[in-house]
């Protein structure tokens, strides 16, 4: 089919260039959380999310977008009290009143001072989720600073013991990362992995078998193995893990039998390669 000229729309052009310089700093921020420097790949994290909001805010014409991301990551903040809140201490109504999100999500406080920490964290977790989608939109830059900022909070964690709320806020910026662009096959793996570690199998293998389609990374492929394995699915779990040490010799990756669940940082050609699908 012969292509048609296409008259070029200058705000179009714009995003796209906005888009462009958001996927850079994402490419930025992994190679500096590779090399450890966690604070100045946030950085690297936020500044994309930030340039896309207000590059969509310069389209409309108004403050949406920004607004939105600001509220994200009020959200997120706020979230993450809970954690920090030891049973018996602080009351949740204490810090239900003191917070902006229960008036930003239209909830009313007394309700939400009902509630348990862990049930309030997740429901901040779920509005962060719709803010952040609102903020940006479907935007393949945005989807991967939203998987490093999600690959940082976990990295943060001191010890192996799980925190729900934590973890709370870590599937929030995953799932977020995946409206934003449904190929992001790492932040499909890392949600698979917490679903798992939660006894969620069913949902754990749905974010699996989706990161598989997409990528045979001998990591997903080995995430995918146990869940089957798990779930009673042993001729699966076999096959799955047969062609996961296929692949993994292929590309040269070692891994011992028993490890556990797998995670990983994307390499910034990685990202560089997955960025156009």
């Amino acid at each position: 089919m012969p292509c048609r000229e296409k008259r070029s729309d200058p705000q179009s052009a714009a995003l796209a260039a906005i888009e462009s310089q958001a996927a850079e700093l994402c490419r930025t921020g992994f190679d500096l959380a590779r090399r450890g420097a966690t604070h100045a790949a946030a950085r690297k994290f936020e500044q994309a999310l930030t340039k896309l909001a207000e590059a969509r805010d310069a389209e409309r014409q108004d403050r949406i977008h920004s607004t939105a991301l600001r509220q994200a990551r009020q959200t997120l903040r706020e979230a993450a009290e809970f954690e920090a809140m030891a049973a018996g201490d602080t009351p949740v109504a204490r810090l239900v009143y003191a917070h902006e999100t229960p008036r930003a999500m239209g909830a009313s406080p007394e309700a939400m001072a009902a509630l348990s920490r862990w049930a309030a964290a997740r429901r901040y977790a779920t509005f962060a989720q719709s803010q952040f989608a609102e903020a940006v939109g479907q935007s393949r830059s945005c989807s991967w600073a939203l998987y490093g900022l999600a690959k940082l909070a976990a990295a943060e964690a001191a010890g192996p013991a799980r925190s729900p709320v934590r973890d709370g806020r870590i599937m929030a910026l995953l799932q977020a990362a995946l409206s934003a662009d449904p190929n992001n096959f790492a932040a499909a793996n890392e949600l698979g992995v917490i679903l798992a570690a939660y006894g969620q199998l069913p949902q754990a293998k749905e974010a699996l078998l989706h990161a598989a389609r997409i990528s045979t990374h001998p990591t997903t492929l080995g995430n995918l193995a146990q869940v089957h394995a798990q779930l009673g699915e042993t001729d699966l779990a076999r096959q799955v893990r047969a062609r996961s040490e296929q692949v993994a010799k292929a590309q040269n990756i070692v891994r011992t039998a028993n490890a556990g669940p797998m995670v990983y940082w994307v390499e910034p050609k990685t990202f560089a390669e997955t960025k156009e699908r």
